[in-house]
């Protein structure tokens, strides 16, 4: 049995759609850089793997407006140990 894991690649459009942003959100972050991670397949296609847009979410959640990412890094560390001890 085959147990490669898929990557799952998207064009712009369907990245900011999954994101929720527009595609000139990705297309400005991806000029001043601070976007997701991405390739160019070619000179215009550009392409984003599923897994790279799951970790910029991640590391861009927040738990207030104040919270400098060490608030939710924290619940993160919190539900992933409590993920580990359960078996999940």
């Amino acid at each position: 049995m085959n147990m490669e894991k898929q990557v799952v690649v998207m064009n712009e459009k369907k990245a900011a759609e999954y994101l929720g942003f527009s595609v000139s959100a990705l297309q400005s972050w991806r000029h001043r850089g601070g976007g997701p991670l991405f390739f160019k397949k070619n000179t215009k296609a550009v392409r984003y793997r599923q897994a790279d847009l799951d970790r910029w979410i991640e590391e861009h959640l927040r738990t207030s407006t104040s919270d400098d990412g060490s608030g939710a890094a924290a619940v993160l560390a919190s539900v992933e140990l409590a993920e580990g001890r359960r078996g999940l």
